[in-house]
């Protein structure tokens, strides 16, 4: 290993590993959390042939820079790649614990910075166990993705690459990069956007709102997205939505048969395997508070002033609304600012899985009156976790909430408030709630929109061995 002698101040450099502990506890152990660099430079590396004492040892922390492992597992590839806050152990070889001839080959795309936690880390940070647990859920995430990754790799016709660099423009990347790559093959696109001048590739708009709503987004982003859907709609081999809504409107706006546009609903099971964040609501100030919650985006369709209108109407004092979710300026307008300076408003900005779990559970109810939604995640997110949901009467939520949730006008900040009261003076609706909302769950699942998935791309290799 090239190295640079020099030390990491690991709880500094990546402070979600220990934001399970107190803030107490988090001042002690910050200085602690020293931990001494090595540097890769860029080309291939051989860990195999580094000689060290692992012993005791937690693996090596990515900090700066990126790498990639190819695993060759019989005639299968599969490549993984790595950046910041990965944790690897890569004294440990796969071939050691398989049957099956196995290979690994590791290339460091650019200089990479590395923390070994090696184990004077390990018994510095002995004293806060919470640090120690995040590592091991970093690396046992990992192994999921690598499982996964090499399951894919198993698929007929399907191969994983890394493709093109990390520096640069993504959307040079999307539009150039990707189409070239995937040029010998069918492109699957599941983000909601694609490139323009790919071959042949199945392409997943999730909504019309740039045409529904317009004033929602920024003018270059819905110039851009307006002009790609119009032709993705014309080139397409296969489009696919999220929900019958966005269809009817897509055909609607894009001016294509209703036959030609597929629907596969998103799943809402994705969190039940997710722990809370047993510290979070500690250090965002809610243990002891009661409050309600919303989630999304900073844009104008998620339809937040009127809730805070009407948070301001409750006769319930100490009840805030607590509202998770980032803004990214570039794509979206810029939302109204009326009474967010109220005090009983809590924003706390993006938030992770972990920490998004510890919030419905705690919560009063979720708060979805979004205006305009394609599909509406976060109240099959909410069911999931227990928590009742309050959501709006508008364009695709009741198709996915059904009988499981209490329903609002989204333009009525009165009724949002008096159905906000019903919700929490009553516990027999919201205990009501809870078990409608985990039957309704069960209709939306991952692996049921991955088979409906899994259909529609054999049935495409059928017609291009056909057409061969």
């Amino acid at each position: 290993m090239d190295g640079t002698l020099a030390v990491v101040r690991v709880l500094e450099v990546d402070p979600d590993l220990g934001q399970d502990l107190a803030p107490a506890a988090l001042a002690v152990a910050r200085p602690r959390a020293i931990a001494r660099a090595e540097w890769l430079e860029p080309g291939r590396w051989q860990p195999f042939a580094e000689q060290w004492d692992h012993r005791g040892h937690l693996g090596l922390l990515i900090v700066d820079g990126f790498l990639t492992r190819t695993i060759q597992l019989g005639s299968r590839r599969c490549a993984e790649l790595l950046g910041p806050g990965d944790v690897l152990r890569p004294w440990v070889r796969l071939g050691d614990y398989s049957s099956v001839p196995v290979e690994d080959g590791w290339q460091v795309l650019e200089a990479t910075r590395l923390a070994v936690l090696d184990r004077r880390f390990a018994v510095a940070m002995a004293g806060w166990p919470e640090v120690t647990a995040a590592i091991l859920d970093r690396m046992m995430a990992r192994s999921g993705w690598l499982a996964f990754h090499l399951a894919v790799a198993h698929l007929r016709r399907v191969e994983t690459r890394v493709v093109g660099a990390r520096h640069g423009s993504l959307h040079l990347w999307e539009q150039w990069t990707l189409p070239r790559a995937a040029r010998d093959g069918l492109l699957l696109n599941l983000t909601g956007s694609a490139p323009a001048w790919a071959g042949r590739q199945i392409c997943t708009l999730h909504d019309a709102a740039v045409f529904d709503r317009p004033e929602a987004y920024a003018p270059l982003f819905r110039g851009w997205y307006r002009w790609l859907f119009r032709r993705l709609a014309r080139t397409a081999v296969a489009i696919n939505t999220v929900s019958a809504f966005s269809r009817a409107r897509l055909v609607d706006r894009l001016g294509v048969p209703g036959k030609r546009i597929n629907v596969i609903h998103n799943g809402g099971d994705h969190l039940l395997h997710v722990q809370a964040s047993p510290g979070y609501l500690a250090s965002v100030g809610l243990v002891g508070r009661r409050f309600v919650l919303a989630v999304g985006s900073e844009n104008v369709t998620k339809n937040f002033g009127a809730v805070i209108e009407a948070m301001a109407e409750l006769a319930a004092a100490d009840v805030f609304l607590v509202i998770a979710g980032g803004r990214r300026g570039a794509v979206f307008a810029a939302a109204a600012a009326k009474a967010e300076t109220s005090a009983r408003v809590i924003r706390l900005g993006p938030v992770g899985d972990a920490e998004l779990k510890a919030l419905y559970s705690a919560a009063i109810a979720l708060v979805f009156a979004s205006s305009y939604e394609g599909f509406g995640l976060p109240p099959l997110e909410a069911m999931s976790c227990g928590c009742p949901v309050l959501a709006s009467s508008a364009t695709a939520v009741p198709e996915v909430c059904g009988d499981a949730a209490l329903y609002v006008d989204p333009d009525s900040p009165p009724d949002i408030a008096r159905r906000l009261g019903q919700i929490m003076a009553d516990d027999g609706l919201r205990a009501d709630l809870v078990v409608r909302g985990r039957a309704r769950l069960r209709q939306f699942t991952w692996q049921a929109a991955a088979a409906r998935l899994q259909a529609q791309l054999q049935a495409q290799a059928a017609r291009l061995d056909t057409a061969a």
